[in-house]
């Protein structure tokens, strides 16, 4: 199988985004204790969060039960950010799935001043992510744009 140019373009910048994402989370690691929003997930709310991603869809109903769970845990904002960031940045998820996990992620940040305790360390998280996120998107785009 031989790659054209592009794909190897596009790959080496999947990998720089993953290299960078990784570089900042090793960071957020050392000095997220203490703050809020830095509290760790449980392997069994890893599962229910990871299950919520995968089974999101358009729908209201889909969309709040997520966004519900996420509010609920904003102890734990931090990792939660950066599971939600590293789903929207997988080359091969189909865009309706992208777009679903994009409405949660607005939610999300639309409910960030409710008076729940910690859900503005969404708002502080995200404002870290979506650069480059949206990058992400770019790139998705400009790669089905030169499918066609």
């Amino acid at each position: 199988m031989k790659f054209s140019p592009e794909d190897l373009l596009l790959e080496r910048e999947r990998i720089r985004l993953e290299e960078r994402a990784t570089l900042e989370r090793q960071k957020r690691d050392r000095d997220k204790k203490g703050i809020a929003g830095g509290k760790r997930l449980s392997d069994s709310e890893w599962d229910k969060l990871e299950q919520l991603l995968r089974m999101i869809r358009g729908t209201r109903s889909t969309v709040l039960e997520a966004m519900v769970f996420c509010l609920d845990h904003c102890d734990w904002a931090i990792e939660i950010t950066e599971c939600i960031a590293e789903s929207l940045t997988i080359l091969e998820t189909d865009w309706p799935l992208k777009m679903a996990r994009l409405m949660l992620v607005s939610d999300i940040l639309h409910n960030t001043a409710s008076s729940r305790p910690a859900a503005w360390a969404y708002r502080r998280e995200f404002e870290r992510s979506l650069p480059d996120i949206f990058e992400h998107f770019h790139i998705c785009v400009s790669r089905e744009e030169s499918r066609l």
